[in-house]
């Protein structure tokens, strides 16, 4: 996941301490998935250009914002993590327990299931996903 955002145009930050990153999962209750983790090592958030679109990968402290908001009230079960800085914000999938299933591009204004598509199982594959095939559902 780092080698596809270091090569791509964007900004980094620096990266959240380990206590940071647990702090904001005490908060949530939920622990990220260890590739989310490390990127938040290496850049707590990331926005720029990713392929053909725009990519916004959230702080630490933006994770529990965003996972404490009417988002959080509208889509539970989900943890949003970025987006696409338009329409859709990309979420973990924690409805099926304590580890996410999935990313998906959530659509916030709709509450139709419709509007909510897997980008793929995990962070690092979706990123890849977003470069190949950035719209539709997970094939």
């Amino acid at each position: 996941m780092i080698e596809l955002l270091a090569s791509a145009n964007g900004s980094m930050r620096p990266g959240a301490s380990e206590s940071d990153i647990e702090e904001a999962e005490a908060q949530m209750g939920r622990r990220l998935p260890e590739d989310l983790r490390s990127f938040l090592r290496w850049s707590d958030g990331w926005e720029g250009t990713f392929g053909d679109t725009w990519l916004v990968l959230e702080s630490a402290e933006q994770i529990v914002r965003i996972s404490h908001s009417s988002f959080r009230e509208a889509f539970p079960g989900f943890i949003a993590i970025g987006g696409n800085g338009g329409l859709e914000v990309y979420a973990l999938d924690y409805r099926g327990g304590d580890r996410p299933t999935g990313i998906y591009a959530i659509d916030p204004n709709s509450l139709d299931e419709q509007d909510a598509w897997l980008i793929g199982p995990s962070v690092t594959a979706s990123l890849w996903r977003l470069l190949v095939q950035p719209h539709g559902p997970w094939e």
